[in-house]
């Protein structure tokens, strides 16, 4: 009996060594999609991971790419690398591509200096500008920011190994050489970035024969490198290096004749190693590494000539994430592409390891620390709490930032926004929202239909115009009363998720979209529902955002709310049973919003009173909730008029405290609650009302770009807009002016700018028929003209003239945006008014970009409208053409040259020997496409020469062939 206690408290000693060492969990997933190999490249992308080129088990080198999903644990083949089958690459992504070249032919031992770039939305490799230093394999690869690095590797000329270090600019297409490798020449190196700095170590020195444990940190900045603690396990070379979160790690490798399993993880803040569990998938050297989130991902490799094709997940299981907060932005308004600093807490340092979303659309991160993040405002914005997701946890600000536009203010007319477009939906419309699904950054569209589905309209509008790609319908036959909906990410991947109110459900909708392709996972359905509206917000803070809906479908028991906790991670969502809370007289509308200001959102419900009886009140529930426990005091009433419908909350008056809307169905009114809380007591002032239509639907946003949030109601006929008068204090609205829609416009309107243009719009779901109708905000109303008849021409690889017809007005001056098709982010500049034309310079060859022009009319800032002129692609430069010779070597008297992918243009071809004598020169004009051309050599002695073709910029491209007779 005594050995069976000891041997259990033995057994419970070890169970808490482990778990208190807190290593990590490696959990092994997919095998890689093709054969085993070595050598080969990974690098992640978004959500996306991607393994390619190595060597595999028969001594051949490859050219597959690979792209592994996390959320679906499966690898898909995507298109061959655009170069040629290497082995000893390196690869890294910036932004949304990702990059490969460098590397050797192993049969031949050729180095590489090539570089390409992968677009995983179109699937498409782009020979870029080629590696700025010798050509060379077994180098460094990573990125930092929005540029990239490459440096040490082995050049194959002797002393063979390398300590340069080089920086691509993706931009600009450029290669500009850095600081050296302080640490001395080496291959076989690892390379990672943290934050803003980038790390280099381990390795190996032909000369010496030395295997390497330092670890030096780069600063981009000062270009300054500075050694940093030694990697804690033995040296070696052939290693994984990656980055999770804010640490680094490094694993597996050589030196030889050890081969290693051990994983350390790197702390940049304390400047320390700690070991972690071993990799289990057992020692290795010539594995790929990866982080997708908050994991990383180990594969492949060789052990004494056995090749791998496993894969594992490792997950950090000591890296506890802290939940984000956001305590203040700067500015608080502006227009897109304004400036704004985020300050809160617990940010990741990598920008883009944090999603920040404007409301409806994802802002470009520019800079980050732990406490601040610089962003971008993107197109697109809308009235909504910014929200800053890492780690698969996301904060809220207090409140929205208001997107203003030039020539904002003054008053609706009725001529303040276009006639109606409509587009079809399933009809029967109950709710409406907006968010980019598919991360294009502009607002896509979804009605819900009291029918039983949902239907998803992907924007492929423009400036001005409103277009939609082929209505997507989830339809479910089975069901009805498909009410209210709303849009968030709720699993914390960065993509916006869908949640639609049932008359006896929630049912969610997972996002598995990709840019300019929708898709949802099948629905997963929370019981507990009714006929109004849904809300989701962090009820208690624990960086997930909550579901709240109406629960009044089980008459005649029908006064309730209901509360759903989420504890979904990325890619799966779960939520607690739902919490039922009674309120009184049938609830309908609810809105989510701190009102008291201690970061807490209170519950702001609308009780209609249905049939049972006449509401004539909203119920505001103060949190309390903590600890992960939601609670919330006895609500608290105050009077609306009569069947208040649904309720919005937003800073009306600019006091930093939300305001309270709600409309009232038959009194034909909406009223508007001042908020005059303080921290622990819910207290509103006496409401003021105004005139409406029959509303069902009451919206809060910006609308005529003065830095104050409007009103919008719907109901009968009409969209009424009210602008926004109040000073700090002070609720004042001018009366309402109402845009025709058509009968039966009780699916709701939402706010949001739908063509791009940087105004919000107003959409509108109809319940009768099936119109979804969207009305142009045309603010502001002005008599300046636009120019006209909008021509492209002189279109290079870099640079085109574009050019209008000024208006018979007079202007001040022109301003033209331009942008690529594929990035969607507007450049702007300006010409005087006594030009008709604009030369744009340092182009993207091969990119097809889209253009607009205004007028600008006075030094108040006037403007036309934009028109938008035809999109035009940019030709394919020199250095992407491809030169090729047949046969080679040459055993005859004839010579063929093949030159493709160019554009028409007076070339030089000469043919000279190694000593740079010349023996052949000719003039030869390019057609477009390709020229082939075949060149007497008889003259030309037995011998090696080198064919160069040149064209007028002295863009250079050569290729070596040998006379053989």
């Amino acid at each position: 009996m005594k050995k069976k206690i000891l041997l259990m408290a033995m057994m419970l000693l070890t169970i808490f060594s482990v778990t208190s060492m807190a290593q990590g969990i490696w959990k092994q997933k997919a095998d890689f999609g093709n054969t085993t190999r070595q050598w080969a490249v990974g690098f992640s992308i978004g959500n996306k991971g991607y393994l390619g080129t190595g060597l595999d088990n028969n001594l051949n080198d490859t050219k597959d790419l690979w792209e592994y999903d996390p959320a679906i644990n499966a690898w898909t083949q995507k298109a061959d690398f655009g170069g040629a089958a290497r082995s000893f690459a390196v690869g890294f992504s910036v932004g949304n591509e990702g990059y490969l070249g460098t590397g050797l032919d192993y049969e031949s031992v050729k180095p590489y200096k090539d570089f390409w770039e992968y677009d995983p939305m179109s699937n498409t490799w782009t020979q870029k500008a080629d590696f700025g230093g010798t050509a060379r394999s077994q180098a460094v690869g990573l990125s930092i920011g929005n540029k990239g690095y490459i440096g040490t590797g082995n050049d194959g000329s002797y002393p063979y190994i390398k300590q340069d270090f080089w920086e691509y600019d993706p931009g600009s297409n450029t290669w500009n050489q850095r600081a050296d490798f302080v640490g001395g020449a080496r291959n076989s190196a690892i390379g990672f970035s943290i934050g803003s700095k980038g790390y280099l170590g381990t390795g190996y020195d032909y000369a010496s024969n030395n295997y390497y444990k330092d670890l030096w940190e780069y600063d981009p900045v000062s270009n300054i490198w500075t050694q940093k603690a030694d990697f804690g396990g033995p040296a070696r070379s052939y290693a994984v290096g990656l980055r999770i979160g804010n640490k680094g790690y490094i694993g597996t490798g050589v030196n030889f004749p050890n081969y290693y399993k051990d994983f350390w993880e790197y702390d940049p803040a304390a400047n320390t190693w700690m070991q972690k569990a071993d990799f289990q998938g057992g020692a290795r050297d010539n594995a790929v590494g990866f982080s997708i989130s908050k994991a990383g991902y180990l594969g492949t490799g060789n052990l004494n000539g056995t090749y791998y094709k496993d894969f594992w997940e490792y997950t950090p299981d000591n890296n506890i994430m802290a939940i984000p907060t956001i305590t203040s932005f700067s500015p608080t308004s502006g227009p897109v592409g304004t400036t704004v600093t985020i300050t809160g807490t617990n940010f990741t340092l990598n920008p883009d390891d944090n999603t920040v979303y404007f409301g409806a659309t994802k802002a470009t991160v520019t800079a980050a620390t732990s406490t601040s993040l610089n962003v971008s405002v993107p197109v697109g914005a809308i009235y909504e709490p910014i929200t800053v997701t890492t780690n698969g946890l996301t904060a809220y600000s207090a409140k929205p930032f208001i997107v203003t536009f030039e020539g904002g203010g003054g008053p609706f007319t009725t001529n303040s926004f276009a006639p109606k477009v409509e587009f079809a939906s399933l009809g029967y419309s109950r709710g409406i929202a907006t968010g980019d699904l598919d991360g294009d950054g502009k607002a896509d569209m979804v009605t819900s239909s009291e029918l039983g589905g949902i239907s998803i309209f992907r924007n492929t509008g423009d400036i001005g115009n409103f277009s939609f790609a082929e209505r997507i319908d989830i339809y479910i036959p089975d069901e009805n009363n498909y009410y209210d909906l709303a849009i968030r990410d709720l699993d914390g991947d960065g993509k916006l998720d869908i949640a639609v109110l049932n008359a006896y459900s929630v049912d969610l909708f997972r996002n598995t979209s990709t840019q300019g392709s929708i898709s949802f996972e099948p629905k997963i359905r929370l019981a507990g529902g009714g006929f109004g509206k849904i809300s989701i917000g962090d009820l208690d803070s624990d960086g997930k955002p909550d579901i709240v809906a109406v629960n009044n479908s089980n008459y005649p028991d029908w006064n309730h709310i209901i509360v759903f906790k989420n504890k979904s991670t990325i890619g799966e969502f779960l939520f607690d049973q739902g919490m039922d809370i009674p309120t009184i007289d049938y609830p309908f509308g609810i809105a989510t919003g701190d009102l008291d200001g201690d970061g807490k959102p209170e519950l702001t419900v609308s009780n209609n009173g249905f049939y049972q009886t006449s509401g004539t009140s909203i119920s505001v529930f103060r949190n309390i909730s903590s600890d992960g426990q939601i609670s919330f005091e006895t609500p608290v009433q105050y009077t609306t008029e009569t069947h208040p419908e649904d309720v919005a909350v937003g800073d009306l008056d600019g006091d930093d405290k939300l305001d309270v809307a709600v409309c009232n169905y038959s009194s034909h009114s909406v009223s508007i609650f001042k908020n005059i809380s303080q921290p622990g007591t819910i207290l509103l002032s006496d409401k003021v009302d105004y005139y409406s239509t029959e509303s069902t639907n009451v919206s809060v946003g910006d609308l005529n770009g003065d830095g104050k949030p409007d009103l919008a109601t719907v109901g009968g006929f009409d969209v009424t807009v009210y602008r926004n008068t109040c000073t700090p204090g002070l609720i004042s609205f001018d009366e309402g002016i109402a845009y025709p829609t058509g009968y039966g416009a009780f699916g709701g309107v939402a706010i949001s700018d739908l063509d791009s243009d940087g105004k919000a719009d107003l959409a509108i779901a109809h319940y009768y028929g099936t119109p979804l109708a969207i009305l142009r905000n045309l603010l502001p109303i002005t008599v300046c003209l636009p120019p006209t008849d909008l021509k492209v021409t002189n279109v290079a690889d870099t640079c085109v003239r574009l050019s209008w017809t000024p208006p018979s007005s007079s202007v001040l001056c022109f301003q033209v945006a331009y942008s690529s098709v594929r990035s969607g982010t507007w450049i702007k500049k300006w010409r005087p008014s006594s030009t008709d034309h604009i030369v744009l310079k340092d182009l993207q060859p091969n990119t097809t970009y889209k253009w607009a022009v205004r007028s600008i009319c006075d030094k108040d800032s006037s403007t036309s409208e934009w028109i938008k002129g035809p999109n035009f692609t940019t030709s394919s430069s020199f250095a992407s053409a491809t030169l090729s010779i047949s046969p080679n070597p040459v055993t005859g008297n004839m010579l063929t040259v093949r030159f493709t992918n160019i554009n028409a243009t007076n070339i030089q071809l000469t043919i000279s020997d190694l000593q740079g004598r010349g023996f052949i020169n000719q003039k030869l004009l390019l057609n477009v496409g390709i020229l082939q051309k075949t060149i007497d050599v008889s003259t030309l002695p037995k011998g090696i020469y080198v064919l160069k073709i040149a064209d007028n910029k002295n863009e250079q491209q050569q290729i070596k062939f040998v006379k053989a007779n």
